[in-house]
């Protein structure tokens, strides 16, 4: 297969060296380019060949051609501009003034925004007092717009003052704008100016924001307040913010546990909604509504939780998938323990979960954890789990292999330190560095046991040995003891 990959490569060479010659591309981008291109011709010349690999080549063939022509078309553009500005005449004034624009050292009006300024100044002496907040607001939001012009912080520090000088709802507005440019909730701020004014346009204003709410990042911070205080949210709330944002599963797996804990939805409802759900929101969120269909079925229908998780296994990719296998591992152990499933049973199907790859190494761990803290653990078992996490291609994690080195040290000494060599080849970078912390703690705690058992032993020896001198006191001793000494 390499070779035919090659050689249509080598096909393409001419058309690689006239794309470097005409200088559109980056050489970082032209590399890139030929990657993606040996990439797409090893899916060609697999021996199952699929009308989508080709089609797929192609797109990105025409996508790249598209992004070329634009590229040339802004360059001639240029080029264009350029030769109109050299071949045309221009005035003598008009060309000091193109001097003046351009140099930071002389002093223009304009330029310096003193003319913004008088502005700003005319405007407060001309509006209304209860109008001025809000006119500078306003003012203050344009200037956030402008970033190149050199003295705009200026402008926007006179308008910033002379904003702190009223105290109303344009004022908690500000406020509002500028703490949200730092990252803070501005549902926080919000509950925060209507502390401080609380006045009926304070509130309307809020209410004004809660049914825009244009932006994502909005939505994210609804998202995490209504996760939070689910309580506070009532069901008819959380259904008009679904109307408007279907795709968010929070929103969702709230909506349906305010549903089940008010008792306003049938078991067949709950059904239907749980799969309008799951069409709606990302294939990558869709755990919390699987969760919390198989929570429901545990508690109404018993019989039919297993179903639904071999529905979440076929149904999920392989994100999902892991987590769906974890809460399933979970919940067979509680089976285990309420004695609904013999040992043999739980651990076939634990065995056919471990077989159904892809797995994640989360998933390895917790079945290696949980087998090691049964009362009568299978080490071999678990030996076998965490080793196919280290050597599943794209599995491994830094936990997954401290865990096999440990379970190595007891079981398999010998292969303690071929697990050090695994452990370096597997990581790069901030992952090999966390790999050689945690292997130097696990080489200490092994350590400092040897220590205390090794300190351990020698005081029960040296107590044995008391014991015994006590125990074989004979009389001869008892005489020497009691012999007088010589003057």
């Amino acid at each position: 297969m390499g070779e035919f990959v090659e050689e249509s490569l080598e096909g393409l060479l001419s058309v690689f060296e006239q794309i470097s010659e005409l200088q559109l591309f980056t050489n970082e981008e032209l590399n890139t380019f030929i990657k993606r291109c040996r990439q797409f011709e090893y899916r060609l010349n697999k021996k199952q060949k699929s009308p989508r690999d080709f089609n797929l080549y192609a797109e990105y063939l025409c996508d790249f051609l598209n992004l070329l022509k634009l590229r040339r078309t802004r360059v001639l553009k240029r080029r264009r501009f350029i030769t109109e500005e050299r071949g045309r005449r221009r005035s003598e004034v008009e060309e000091d003034y193109s001097e003046r624009v351009y140099d930071g050292e002389v002093d223009d009006n304009i330029m310096n925004l003193n003319v913004a300024k008088a502005v700003v100044e005319q405007g407060l002496s001309s509006v209304k007092t209860h109008d001025a907040a809000g006119m500078l607001m306003e003012m203050w939001q344009e200037c956030n717009k402008i970033e190149l012009i050199p003295n705009i912080e200026d402008i926007r520090s006179f308008i910033v003052e002379e904003l702190k000088k009223f105290d109303n709802e344009h004022t908690r507005l500000f406020e509002i704008e500028l703490a949200c440019n730092s990252g803070v909730s501005k549902f926080d701020m919000f509950d925060e100016a209507l502390k401080t004014t609380s006045t009926e346009k304070m509130h309307r204003l809020y209410l004004r924001w809660l049914s825009e709410l244009p932006e994502e990042k909005d939505w994210l911070n609804l998202e995490k307040e209504i996760e939070t205080v689910k309580e506070e949210f009532g069901v008819e709330f959380i259904k008009n913010c679904l109307e408007r944002r279907p795709q968010s599963a929070v929103i969702w797996n709230v909506y349906l546990e305010n549903c089940v804990d008010e008792g306003i939805i049938s078991p067949d409802e709950f059904r239907e909604t749980c799969n309008h759900a799951l069409d709606k929101v990302d294939p990558n969120d869709s755990f919390p509504i699987w969760q919390r269909a198989i929570e429901y079925s545990i508690v109404h229908d018993p019989a039919g939780t297993e179903k639904i998780f071999r529905d979440a296994l076929i149904n999920t990719n392989s994100i999902v998938r892991s987590k769906i296998k974890i809460l399933f591992l979970e919940y067979l152990d509680e089976l285990f323990k309420q004695s609904k499933i013999t040992a043999d049973k739980m651990r076939e199907k634990v065995m056919e979960l471990v077989s159904n790859k892809p797995n994640s190494a989360e998933f390895y761990c917790a079945v290696h954890l949980k087998e090691l803290n049964r009362p009568h653990p299978d080490h071999k078992f678990a030996g076998f789990v965490i080793k196919s996490a280290v050597n599943e291609e794209g599995c491994a994690s830094v936990e997954a292999v401290i865990l096999y080195a440990k379970w190595a040290l007891r079981y398999e000494p010998t292969k303690f330190h071929v697990v050090h060599q695994i452990g370096l080849k597997l990581f790069e970078g901030a992952f090999l560095d966390e790999f050689m912390i945690r292997w130097t703690q696990l080489l200490q705690s092994v350590a400092k046991d040897v220590r205390e058992d090794q300190s351990g032993s020698m005081c029960e020896n040296a107590d044995k040995v008391v014991e015994g001198d006590a125990e074989g006191e004979t009389g001869e001793t008892k005489v020497l003891r009691k012999r007088p000494r010589r003057s």
